[in-house]
């Protein structure tokens, strides 16, 4: 997302915050500030590693300025609650007169209505800029100095946690809930499933805070997205369609857009472009502009990396199912997937959205993999790397704008692993006097027990790990996962727990058993359940550790 369109995104949420009562705008501020001192420890943790990576890039008077303990965290949250005790000023009669005709002018204090803030090395201004910023009935865009970055962000996540906890940005819907979709009124139960790739939902809610009325932008699911290959089909006909066939796909035909087909028959190579909700909006010859198309090879098509899936008669080139290819059409009902190739020179710098000096498109899709494992979709924020080496980094490919669209990351976040419980056992072969014997592992979750895969590492059953696994069916990787023993109190919701003085991210897909009725359950269950738990996590603490599975009982 651009700098304009974040100032934008900001500014669409401020007639919501100028209306805001001074009651209602004081409670925020007042959660804010507990919710700063309850994530002490993760802010903390935050701002150690922007330390360390500071040190010896900046003077001693910026690292001081940049250094958070315990004492200064809980003076900003003193600092959100003096701005909770400031008077409000918003709609104050400034001066009044009137005029010799006979009107009145009154000079009303108003609210600004957008301010952007920049900053360097003072992870503090963050909690008074938006405190203030609140107080006085402004949405704020702040900007912090790359190395406070981190801390930054752990203050604004305890922030908005206040907010939420305090009932700001949570909402009860229900199935007759109207919806304004596209210009046409439903309800939340007959179209929730439509609500996905919307550019922007606003939500409109009565004064006692129910939640009345919703409404959606058009979808942006396929805003922008290309596909070059064989015009296969038009209906009803070329001259006038109303949808046509490409790489297997159906496209209906946006209003307008006909003209621009008729140009082109049956059997053309074309490349048209789609808007949000995937119609077809122009069309032209390869040769003006070709689209590059890459997905995941499925047993039955390519499932492409905008979200449509191709199909047809396919030849595949050396890949196998799972992994990332590059697809064309080769003819009508016809395509090719050839496996990526080719590394990066540069490094990965998930922060500032930069691959060596290359911009990251706002919809950059990434996948990831574990050695020779199939792929997984993750997101940038998954990724809690400073810096992913070029080393990692399996290939990427750019867009027309020559900004960055695609990467393929070599386990940079852990989300290419099955997590749970292992197995460990045998699979023997062949016949007579020759045969052979195979070591495999399997996983238990809570999608229940997986296929054994043969692997050449040795497992030892009935331990928290997890396993990758090729497009051959091979367990290519096998991993232990470290275990901490916590109390139902670390936890932060579940979305983090503290482990030795360290937040730590739950995943959200994390795993969850119950030793004492052998079953696999819930997060909110097991922290009901019992009061000890143990976390089985990834990575290393204070760096990239996420938890994977957690045990009660």
């Amino acid at each position: 997302m651009t700098t304009i369109e974040l100032l934008q995104k900001t500014k669409a949420a401020w007639p919501a915050l100028s209306a805001a009562p001074t009651e209602e705008k004081n409670r925020l501020l007042l959660a804010m500030a507990d919710a700063l001192e309850s994530h002490i420890p993760a802010i903390l943790a935050a701002n150690g590693r922007d330390m360390a990576g500071a040190e010896g890039h900046i003077s001693a008077v910026m690292l001081d300025r940049l250094r958070l303990d315990e004492g200064r965290v809980r003076a900003m949250a003193d600092g959100v609650r003096a701005a909770a005790a400031l008077p409000d000023h918003t709609g104050r009669i400034l001066a009044q007169f009137t005029r010799p005709n006979g009107m009145t002018i009154t000079k009303v204090q108003v609210p600004l209505g957008l301010v952007a803030i920049i900053y360097e090395s003072r992870p503090n201004v963050t909690s008074d800029a938006a405190a203030l910023a609140i107080k006085s009935g402004n949405v704020c865009m702040l900007r912090s100095g790359r190395e406070a970055y981190r801390s930054c962000r752990a203050v604004v996540d305890a922030l908005k946690d206040g907010i939420t906890a305090a009932g700001g940005g949570t909402y009860a819907i229900s199935s007759g809930t109207r919806v304004l979709l596209d210009g046409a009124v439903s309800t939340y139960g007959d179209c929730w499933y439509e609500l996905e790739g919307r550019e922007q939902v606003t939500l409109y809610y009565t004064d006692s805070g129910a939640l009345d009325l919703v409404v959606a932008s058009e979808a942006a699911a396929y805003e922008g997205v290309m596909l070059t290959g064989y015009y296969e089909d038009a209906s009803p006909n070329a001259a006038s369609p109303a949808s046509i066939t490409l790489l297997g796909v159906e496209l209906e035909v946006a209003d307008g857009a006909a003209a621009g087909l008729s140009a082109f028959a049956v059997g053309d190579r074309i490349t048209v472009t789609l808007n949000g909700a995937g119609e077809v909006i122009s069309a032209c010859a390869p040769s003006e502009k070709r689209a590059e198309l890459y997905g995941v090879l499925q047993e039955d098509g390519v499932e492409l990396t905008c979200g449509l899936t191709a199909a047809g008669e396919l030849s595949v080139h050396g890949a196998g199912v799972g992994e990332l290819v590059r697809v064309s059409s080769t003819g009508i009902g016809a395509l090719s997937a050839y496996p990526v190739s080719g590394g990066s020179q540069y490094a990965l710098d998930p922060s500032d959205g930069t691959l060596g000096s290359l911009p990251l498109s706002e919809d950059v899709k990434l996948y990831e993999r574990a050695g020779s494992s199939t792929v997984a979709e993750i997101a940038l924020e998954d990724i809690l790397m400073d810096t992913v080496p070029a080393s990692q980094i399996d290939f990427y490919a750019t867009d027309e704008s020559g900004e960055v669209c695609l990467l393929l990351l070599d386990d940079v976040t852990g989300n290419a692993f099955t997590y749970g419980l292992l197995t460990a056992g045998e699979q023997t072969g062949g016949s007579g006097s020759m045969t052979y014997t195979n070591r495999t592992v399997s996983v238990e979750n809570s999608s229940g027990a997986s296929q054994a895969y043969i692997t050449g590492k040795t497992v030892r059953s009935g331990t928290m790990g997890s396993i990758a696994v090729s497009s051959e069916g091979k367990a290519v990787e096998v991993v232990s996962l470290k275990k901490a023993d916590v109390s139902r109190a670390d936890f932060d919701g579940e979305e983090a727990v503290v482990v030795e003085g360290l937040r730590v991210p739950v995943s959200d897909g994390v795993e969850v058993y119950n030793q004492e009725t052998g079953r696999w359950t819930t997060l909110s269950a097991a922290k009901s359940y019992g009061a000890e738990l143990t976390v089985y996590y990834s990575g290393a603490l204070g760096g990239d550790a996420v938890v994977r599975v957690v045990t009660v009982g």
